[in-house]
């Protein structure tokens, strides 16, 4: 009963952690292009981390308030697009989730600099990083490639022998 709690706990982590992945990326990146334009009045705003909830209005909102631009938008694949942009309409973020509460990040994953250019790239897999992630300086070199298993902290841990998960037979 305690595991069930606790993986059940975890999990509703994940989910809360993904999401604050996603507005802090867009904090970092915001302040950065404003002070790369100069604009220092944008840092006494509310943050936008505490003005998130969790759902896409609040969020939408709070990134208006930042001078952020959210297009959110199903596709073709019926994955949920997002495109976050700057005030000057650099892109940001572009990125595919598998809920319209973009708590779960799939598919192909671009950052960028507040410059405009590439800042990282990879893939989600159901909301855990897979295969290869490139990292680029402003300037758009490579920075660095880090390789990832797709597997879940769970698999993980129990890949490692730190516990293991009881199955029904």
């Amino acid at each position: 009963m305690i595991f069930k709690e606790l993986l059940q706990s975890t999990t509703k982590m994940k989910t809360r952690t993904t999401v604050l992945i996603l507005v802090i990326g867009l904090l970092h990146l915001t302040s950065a292009a404003a002070n790369m334009n100069g604009d220092r009045s944008r840092s006494n705003n509310p943050s936008l981390l505490k003005s998130f909830s969790g759902d896409r209005s609040t969020l939408t909102r709070a990134a208006e308030e930042r001078g952020l631009m959210i297009n959110i938008n199903p596709n073709e694949s019926g994955l949920i697009e997002v495109i976050v942009k700057s005030n000057i309409g650099l892109t940001l973020l572009k990125g595919q989730y598998l809920n319209g509460d973009l708590t779960i990040p799939h598919g192909e994953f671009n950052y960028y600099h507040p410059n405009g250019r590439l800042e990282s790239k990879g893939r989600y897999d159901h909301g855990v990083k897979s295969g290869s992630w490139v990292r680029f300086d402003l300037s758009g070199n490579e920075l660095s490639v880090r390789e990832y298993s797709g597997m879940s902290t769970e698999e993980l841990q129990e890949a490692a022998g730190i516990f293991s998960v009881a199955r029904s037979k």
